[in-house]
């Protein structure tokens, strides 16, 4: 996990990275689209999840800080796939939420 100026290097490593390799990203992009669109379950409430972006949105506005939503439970993970649904979603600094990166979440329950 990086921590401090550490994830700033490392941001804009991949920045640069993207920026070289254009059709790498779109096929990233459209691979995390895919996950995200198959993670939805029948039931989630799309009011309750376009309200959660709203408020990092809204939070990014009002504080000058890049704001994220966050899976809790990763989407994909070699140890456990996550929903896109508002009980698995959370607002995050920016840098909170790049420090997580695709880690399990620590107050997740272990089975």
């Amino acid at each position: 996990m990086y921590t401090g100026t550490g994830v700033h290097a490392v941001s804009a490593t991949g920045r640069s990275y993207r920026r070289a390799a254009p059709a790498k990203e779109l096929a990233r992009c459209a691979k995390r689209r895919a996950a995200k669109k198959q993670a939805v379950p029948g039931w989630a409430d799309h009011g309750k999840i376009a309200s959660i972006y709203e408020h990092a949105r809204q939070l990014t506005l009002e504080t000058g800080e890049v704001h994220h939503v966050d899976h809790i439970v990763p989407l994909t993970s070699d140890l456990v796939c996550g929903l896109h649904c508002e009980h698995n979603l959370q607002v995050l600094t920016a840098f909170a939420n790049l420090s997580k990166a695709n880690h399990v979440w620590p107050d997740m329950p272990r089975g």
